[in-house]
């Protein structure tokens, strides 16, 4: 029987071997995207499930006048918990992911190499109770017994050692100590020893504990943690401080007793009440990661959508026109078990062929499977993924069992003779609604993603574009971006590297700054009367520049003249207004008092320039403008621009990577990006979805087509008659052509009417997130349509065409 219904199957699959293959392929694709964007969900949704003792983990948090959680660890009542530990409660440990450090570390032969921007996190000895850190090599109690011990994680052992044994008693040296310690309001002289104890199993991406980042090494008694530099203050908050309940014991009954000891802490000047929540609760409440779940969750289910209905339009058109032959079945004797068998038999090997299409799609494209959304990475992991593909496949079997299931079901309640004679049909105006109906929540999930993909593109552009504004995009290309924060170089070796970049032909100018104009803009405040009224405070944006700053980034000095020394300021055009009309004067010569340093004087007003093209969600009120400050980077700097002279960015490009690559050790990598790609990156975001919903805007579109020509050619296939009767009776191609394409055309129109509103309104929604958005005006949605529609009608004439070519007199005779 089995070998019977396998034999029917591969005939009805080599009869319409076209539109079969259509739905195979897409069905393959669209499945693959799905496991994908639910690999992404579930991974997310799976946060923290890594920690064993999860459910008995409290966050300790202080409250503020709100009644909410400050969302960081108060340093003195760490110490007070860990001194004490309240009733029901077995370990407290805090945590912190600390600056990002560079390590030098010294080889058991003797050789030392740098390592840049380490992740690393601040531990005590409790923290291998709390969240269980299993040791690969050395020992946990060690490391918790010696002052400044780094446990290193088995990816970074792995990067460094062929064993992770190999790694322990080794020496490292933080030679970024005076940055680490300054970002904590603290000091260091010089760099700081630390000794390798442990080698502990990678935490996994997917927790709360590091904010779903990957960890290089943990340190432990670590003389530059905030638990060890702030344990006298006062009051400090930073980091998290979690305790482990006793079992039955729970985060409320902790918060019950916190507030029955009537437990303060001083902050500022005020006592705040202590409070305990679930573990992860105040990340989630304050982290993006959940609407990134929502997102690719909906964004699978919408593409799946699309293989599904492509799949079932094509199966159910091809059941129904089979009809005479169910019946001839049942006349001779089938059952409506063995019709479900029949059709299941040729459903089933269709679907299992589409999953060897997503089988061999992942196989190849496994290697570049790594998704990177702002602080969120992720690489996927090929056999995990196989088996989501595997359950997924289980799921859509089940389904089409269902349809299957029901299209015998309508054919059993079919009376035989109808069935042969092929009356049994639903009347004329409705043979296909459940068809079309199918096929327009296709173009409903084209419209999507071709709308969003569009967006995408056009805001990547507008934010490029606006963000430093007075270059153009090809002067953007020609400004050269090289970090310059290498902590194992001397400040005269980094000067030295700088003069032999500039050596070459084709640099005209040099400017040096501290950081990346790109990573941060600086916020302060500063008063016309030395902070006595509060209407003559300006909360402003600032930045420390070199004095040829204006001049290499294309800004105009309008008014006044450009920067000298450290008492000058030079103000936008914003703030220049802000200030004229509270003074009633021009800003030159204007007296600005900031809140710690001595009064600084206007000496010019610039063109704006737009460094960012994000709203800040926490700003309550606008601010009043930038100003600029004299800064001298010959003694200490950490970015370095060169710009080219037209032409010759490539080559100084090149130039500049060899002479890093002959400087830098084997472990540092040159980095040389133009400012446009330092641009870029800043929408790094934007750019990684719109890649994404690029493929399935693509993906979606063309299973979508196919479907529709699949649809075209079993509507061709079943009304060969008709159109040889119409042609002999005169009818020309465009009537054939308004026969079957009128319906393609309302199916457009209807699905564009309901999803364009629905597009608006995600645009007007996600507007607010920028300072500058691209234009979605009639153009915008009219391009869109008529690319959609132009796509569409091609594929609607390439087969009528086809079928209007036919001879009329062979049509009726083969029917």
């Amino acid at each position: 029987m089995l070998v019977h219904y396998l034999k029917v199957a591969v005939r009805q699959l080599l009869k319409y071997r076209t539109q079969n293959l259509i739905s195979i392929v897409g069905l393959g694709v669209c499945l693959l995207c799905f496991s994908i964007c639910f690999y992404v969900g579930r991974f997310i949704l799976t946060t923290d499930r890594c920690f064993e003792n999860r459910d008995r983990i409290a966050d300790v948090q202080l409250e503020n006048e709100f009644g909410e959680p400050y969302g960081s660890a108060h340093i003195p009542l760490a110490h007070r918990l860990a001194a004490q530990l309240p009733p029901g409660v077995e370990a407290v440990t805090y945590v912190n992911v600390s600056e990002k450090r560079d390590y030098t570390l010294t080889l058991p032969s003797g050789k030392e190499l740098p390592y840049l921007a380490l992740a690393t996190l601040e531990v005590d000895s409790s923290f291998q109770r709390v969240f269980g850190a299993e040791v690969l090599a050395g020992s946990w109690e060690t490391a918790s017994r010696t002052p400044n011990a780094v446990i290193l994680t088995e990816r970074m052992a792995k990067r460094l050692f062929d064993h992770p044994s190999e790694a322990i008693g080794c020496r490292m040296l933080l030679t970024n100590a005076q940055q680490v310690a300054r970002s904590g309001g603290a000091q260091a002289s010089g760099n700081v020893a630390y000794s390798v104890q442990a080698v502990v199993k990678d935490l996994p991406v997917n927790n709360t504990l590091t904010g779903m980042r990957p960890m290089d090494l943990l340190v432990m008694n670590d003389e530059l943690s905030y638990l060890y530099m702030f344990r006298e203050a006062d009051y400090i908050l930073s980091g998290q401080l979690f305790a482990l309940l006793r079992p039955g014991f729970s985060p409320a009954q902790l918060s019950d007793y916190f507030r029955q000891e009537d437990l303060k802490m001083l902050m500022g000047r005020d006592e705040r009440p202590v409070t305990a929540v679930p573990f992860g609760q105040v990340f989630w409440q304050e982290s993006p990661y959940l609407i990134f779940a929502g997102i690719a969750l909906a964004l699978g289910v919408l593409i799946l959508l699309v293989g599904l209905l492509n799949f079932f339009s094509f199966t159910c058109g091809s059941y129904l026109n089979r009809l005479r032959e169910y019946s001839l079945r049942r006349v001779s004797g089938s059952r409506g078990w063995q019709l479900l068998g029949l059709l299941f038999t040729q459903a089933g090997l269709t679907v299992l062929l589409a999953f060897l299409v997503t089988a061999c799609l992942v196989e190849l494209g496994s290697p570049y499977l790594h998704i990177q959304l702002e602080s969120f990475s992720l690489e996927v992991d090929k056999g995990m993924l196989m088996a989501h593909c595997a359950q997924y496949l289980v799921a859509v079997l089940l389904l089409t069992l269902v349809i299957c299931a029901g299209t015998v079901a309508y054919a059993c309640r079919l009376p035989i003779q109808a069935g042969i004679r092929g009356t049994g049909r639903t009347r004329r105006s409705g043979k296909h609604g459940v068809r079309n109906t199918l096929l327009a929540v296709q173009f409903f999930a084209c419209w999507l993603f071709v709308a969003l993909s569009v967006s995408l593109y056009l805001q990547t552009n507008t934010v490029t574009s606006v963000m430093f504004n007075n270059l153009t995009e090809t002067q953007k290309e020609e400004i050269l971006s090289i970090p310059m924060h290498y902590s194992f170089m001397s400040m005269a070796d980094k000067l030295a590297l700088v003069e032999r970049m500039k050596q070459h032909a084709g640099v005209e100018d040099c400017l040096l700054a501290e950081e990346a104009y790109t990573d941060n803009q600086w916020r302060t405040g500063l008063s016309l009367d030395k902070w006595e009224s509060e209407k003559l405070r300006l909360d402003l944006y600032y930045r420390k520049v070199a004095p040829n700053f204006f001049h290499f980034m294309n800004l105009r000095i309008r008014q006044g003249r450009e920067l000298r020394d450290t008492t000058d300021i030079v103000v936008d055009q914003k703030l220049a207004e802000s200030l004229t009309s509270l003074t009633q004067k021009e800003p030159c010569g204007t007296v600005l008092y900031p809140w710690v340093e001595g009064p600084v004087t206007v000496c010019g007003v610039s063109d704006m320039l737009t460094t960012t093209a994000y709203a800040s969600p926490w700003e309550r009120e606008p601010i009043k403008g930038t100003f600029y400050r004299y800064a001298d980077y010959s003694r200490n700097f950490g970015h370095c621009y060169l710009k080219c002279r037209p032409g010759q960015a490539e080559a100084v490009r090149s130039h500049v990577t060899a002479i890093l690559e002959e400087t830098f050790p084997p472990s540092i990598h040159a980095e040389v990006r133009t400012l446009l790609q330092d641009l870029e990156k800043e929408c790094q975001m934007e750019v990684s979805l719109r890649g994404i919903l690029l493929f399935f805007a693509i993906v979606c579109i063309v299973v979508t087509l196919l479907g529709v020509y699949a649809a075209i050619t079993l509507d061709t296939e079943r009304r060969r008659k008709e159109v040889a009767i119409r042609k002999v009776n005169g009818a020309g191609r465009r009537q054939i052509f308004s026969l079957f394409a009128r319906m393609y055309g309302w199916l457009l129109v209807g699905t564009a009417v309901v999803a364009f509103p629905l597009i608006y309104l995600i645009l007007q929604e996600w507007q607010t997130a920028y300072v500058a958005f691209f234009s979605y005006g009639p153009l915008f949605w009219l391009g869109i349509f008529l690319a959609v529609t132009l796509v569409t009608a091609l594929t609607v004439v390439f087969r009528i065409a086809k079928v209007a070519r036919v001879n009329p007199a062979e049509a009726i005779k083969a029917e």
